[in-house]
């Protein structure tokens, strides 16, 4: 009978060979979803994200600009339109700070072995 020998490198690794992987991240952020902005009425303007509600503005007749977020919290008065819709967005996605600076910055703790100072006296 004829024995098939099975080829040392047959799916792809050796016997005692493991798979070593490389992960590589690459930090990227994506951008933000667009906000779309309709006119409701002469005084109200409403913003959606994805045909999803995000918030109104209302206009009073001082010329104040209330924005509204989406569960109807209050997020701030604006003296423009682009003022509070600017606002809005940033209240939606806060830009996020890089965090190299401060790490960078943080003082280190000393560390302090566990070992006992050389002319420490030992009990015994």
């Amino acid at each position: 009978m004829l024995e098939r020998t099975r080829p040392a490198n047959a799916g792809g690794l050796r016997r005692n060979e493991t798979k070593n992987r490389i992960t590589l991240a690459i930090p990227f952020t994506l951008p933000a979803p667009r906000v779309s902005w309709r006119q409701a009425d002469d005084d109200v303007y409403a913003a959606t994200i994805s045909d999803e509600f995000a918030g109104f503005i209302t206009i009073a007749d001082t010329g104040l600009h209330t924005l509204q977020g989406p569960q109807g919290q209050s997020i701030g008065d604006y003296g423009t339109l682009d003022e509070a819709q600017g606002a809005l967005s940033e209240a939606l996605f806060p830009v996020e700070h890089d965090q190299t600076d401060v790490a960078a910055a943080r003082p280190r703790c000393r560390r302090t072995g566990r070992r006992a100072p050389a002319n420490a006296r030992t009990a015994g």
